[in-house]
Parts: C-alpha cells; sequence; structure tokens
C-alpha cells in the first residue's frame, strides 16, 4: 500500500511547496492537525446539534424555576402534597436532568390573579417516556393541558403526582391523586403544563378544555367536584372552579 495523508480524505488541494525550481504537491502535517483542530473547537461549541440554551427545553443540567398557576378567586390556603413520586427525562447518556423537589404556596399568577402556584425545580428536556409515564399514573383517567387539542402530551420535561389541597370559605377541599407536567408543545411553543387524575372527568379536545375532579372536604359525605380548565393560549395557568 502506498502512501497517503489526510489530503486523500478531505476536498482540500495540497499545498503548494518550493523544492529548488519545481513547484511539487507535497502534504503539510501541521496544516492537516490545524484544519482538525479548528473543527473539532467548532464542532464543541456549537453542540453538536443539541438545543441552545435560547430554547424551551433547555439541555444539560441547569435547574430551573417550573411555575404552574390555579386561579381561583377567594384563594385562602393551596398545598401540594408531594408523594415523591416523578419522572423526568435523561441525556442520551443515560445521564438525568436534575431534580431538586417542588415548593406550593398561594400567589399571584402572571396576570396577577388570586392563585395556588406549584413549582417544581428541575432541569427541562423533552421526551416521550415522561409523557408515557404521566398518562400511565391516570388509568382511565383525563387531563387536560395548555395550547393543546390532544387527550394527553406526547412530550413532557417532568411530571410529577400528589394531593391538591384548596382551601376557599374556610373549607379545605383535597383532590388526591394529582399528575402534573411540563413539556414544550402547542402554538405558542413554550414550556406548557398538563394536569390529569384517574378519577377525572372531561376531555380537551381544543385548546379550550377542562376536567372535572371529585374532591373530598371533612364532614362531607359526598365528594365536591372542582373544575380545571385552560383559557386557550395559556402557558402555565389552569382556572378552577369549585361546585357546578
Amino acid at each position: 500500500m502506498g502512501k497517503f495523508s489526510i489530503y486523500d480524505f478531505m476536498d482540500v488541494p495540497l499545498p503548494l511547496t518550493r523544492k529548488g525550481q519545481t513547484m511539487v504537491k507535497e502534504p503539510i502535517r501541521i496544516g492537516a492537525v490545524l484544519i482538525l483542530a479548528t473543527l473539532i473547537g467548532f464542532s464543541m461549541l456549537t453542540g453538536c446539534g443539541s438545543e441552545s440554551d435560547d430554547s424551551p427545553n433547555l439541555v444539560g443540567t441547569k435547574v430551573q424555576e417550573n411555575k404552574a398557576f390555579f386561579e381561583l378567586n377567594g384563594i385562602e390556603d393551596f398545598y401540594f402534597d408531594f408523594d415523591d413520586n416523578y419522572s423526568i427525562s435523561v441525556d442520551k447518556h443515560g445521564k438525568p436532568q436534575p431534580w431538586e423537589g417542588i415548593t406550593s404556596f398561594v400567589g399571584r399568577s402572571d396576570d396577577g390573579l388570586e392563585a395556588g402556584i406549584v413549582i417544581a425545580y428541575a432541569g427541562r428536556h423533552k421526551s416521550g417516556p415522561v409523557a408515557r409515564w404521566f398518562k400511565d399514573q391516570m388509568p382511565n383517567g383525563r387531563a387536560v393541558g395548555c395550547d393543546s387539542k390532544d387527550d394527553f402530551p406526547r412530550e413532557l420535561n417532568l411530571a410529577f403526582t400528589g394531593n391538591m389541597e384548596i382551601t376557599i370559605g374556610g373549607v379545605t377541599y383535597t383532590c388526591e391523586d394529582i399528575v402534573l407536567g411540563q413539556g414544550s408543545t402547542g402554538i405558542t411553543a413554550s414550556n406548557t403544563w398538563w394536569i390529569g387524575s384517574k378519577d377525572t372527568l372531561g376531555a380537551d379536545k381544543s385548546i379550550f378544555g377542562g376536567i372535572v375532579k371529585p374532591c373530598k372536604a371533612p364532614g362531607q359525605l359526598l365528594k365536591t367536584l372542582i373544575e380545571f380548565w385552560t383559557d386557550g393560549m395559556c402557558v402555565n395557568t389552569f382556572a378552577v372552579h369549585v361546585g357546578l
């Protein structure tokens, strides 16, 4: 086998060097090394096609404050009792996105309305397995998502379960086995949220949709129906109605 150089594999003409009075083509190894180093450095800077930090789904290990609002006029207290059951995406190397738990409290939504607030401290990278996990937590149940006409999400960044406690009019209603998830779908291409449960009714058939969840209260024999509605182009806000 004859000798070959890196130029045999590149669409680059061999450089010319002078030997005596004749110009001849001769590979310059140092130049080849510099070209390779430049290409490697460029691929590292561009992230090899991964999503940039400007994307709604941040690839890597950065913890984000992922907020969901549950607007209810006159809400007095709000608590999401996280049961430590959750799903989060992994990267191509099998490394999971960071997860640092959740917090919940009463405050105001981005629209300035009274609301219960849930914040999940976690990384973002959407995937199908997290969406399937979300659906598996609610057999025979229904879900509703912001800015979506689908029955269930196709991809999610994260999902988790727990009991949601809403206090209004001096009564605390407990909605058991609530499943919350965040993804990046819809017209807005933002980090949209989903809510569902195994015993909910209703369906999200357009960008306007809602579910009805039976919730219990102390001293009440029958459960109270609580509605969770999206308002069309929402991203992370649900309107809550207690009773029908």
